[in-house]
């Protein structure tokens, strides 16, 4: 689950508070994030260079995996029934 909030510097915020539940907003964000950047142990990857991208190692359930950090960035594309 994530929360997005906006900086006071991004006002007014276009589409605050949609919920689009047949489809067809384009709410003009995305936000990804790579789950498996490495795993700690495997191929040399270590805990440093997960810390360095802005990733977490996970303790559980996928030990020694080095989640990403999230990444907002701009999308026009139709969000699809349910989105918000």
């Amino acid at each position: 689950m994530s929360c997005i909030e906006p900086l006071p510097d991004q006002f007014p915020v276009l589409g605050a508070g949609l919920i689009d539940c047949n489809g067809g907003t384009r709410l003009g964000f995305s936000l990804t994030d790579d789950h498996n950047l490495g795993v700690v142990g495997q191929s040399g990857f270590t805990a440093e260079p997960c810390s360095a991208a802005g990733g977490v190692v996970e303790d559980e359930p996928h030990a020694g995996v080095c989640n990403g950090p999230p990444v907002v960035g701009t999308d026009t594309t139709d969000t699809g029934p349910g989105g918000w």
